[in-house]
């Protein structure tokens, strides 16, 4: 009877555990940058409205200063090309680690969305809609939900998802600040996509040779039952 009993539990776990493995959630890989940097307005020549210099192979940096002799205006550009996903989206967030940055703080960054095309190009200075807006007061690192716009470019069959980061109220502080920097390709941490696929879970195959031993076993149990 103890051994029975003993047999009992001995299955009951390993099914258990069968069962948590089969059910471990898929976690998506962080999709990286395919372009970044920054469209600069003005310093060599007047700013106005007419983007002039691409500057790539750096951060992203966002400012707009007024209170200089030559006031210049950079808007951060990051696009990404946008994974394959198996299943409906359930989320997206958009991680941006910075770089650098300076005050006075806080000061509010709107982000502008667009469909993409994977190359840092001037049309990127006045590119996308206002998305959503929010006060940096010096953190580390910044998350923002961009699930909608994500979904949205998944349903239209788009490829890239762009982003444009512009100061909302531009700066008459005589000095070249204040200023945020996010993480990019060539200095990092570079910012990433971190999209959440709707999947039904898929055994990895360790999962499927510990449920090919769990049905040996059972049939096990019960040959020595009929002996």
């Amino acid at each position: 009877m103890k051994r029975r009993r003993l047999r009992g539990i001995l299955l009951l776990s390993v099914l258990a555990f069968l069962m948590l493995a089969a059910n471990e959630p898929l976690i998506a890989a962080p999709t990286m940058p395919t372009v970044d940097g920054f469209v600069r307005d003005g310093l060599g020549s007047p700013k106005d409205g007419v983007p002039d210099d691409v500057i790539a192979g750096t951060t992203v940096q966002a400012l707009d200063n007024l209170g200089v002799s030559f006031p210049f205006e950079d808007r951060g550009i990051i696009e990404f090309e946008l994974p394959s996903l198996s299943g409906p989206l359930t989320g997206a967030d958009l991680v941006l680690p910075v770089f650098s940055a300076m005050g006075p703080y806080p000061f509010t960054i709107d982000v502008f969305t667009y469909t993409g095309d994977g190359v840092l190009s001037l049309s990127d200075f006045n590119a996308g809609s206002l998305y959503t807006s929010f006060a940096y007061s010096g953190e580390s690192v910044v998350t923002l939900d961009v699930t909608s716009f994500i979904g949205g470019l998944y349903t239209s069959g788009d490829d890239y998802a762009g982003f444009n980061f512009q100061f909302a109220v531009p700066s008459t502080i005589a000095l070249n600040g204040p200023y945020v920097s996010f993480g990019s390709l060539e200095h990092g941490p570079a910012a990433y996509l971190a999209i959440t696929p709707t999947v039904e879970p898929i055994p990895a195959p360790g999962a499927v040779l510990l449920t090919s031993i769990g049905a040996g076993f059972v049939g096990w149990l019960r040959r020595r039952r009929t002996l």
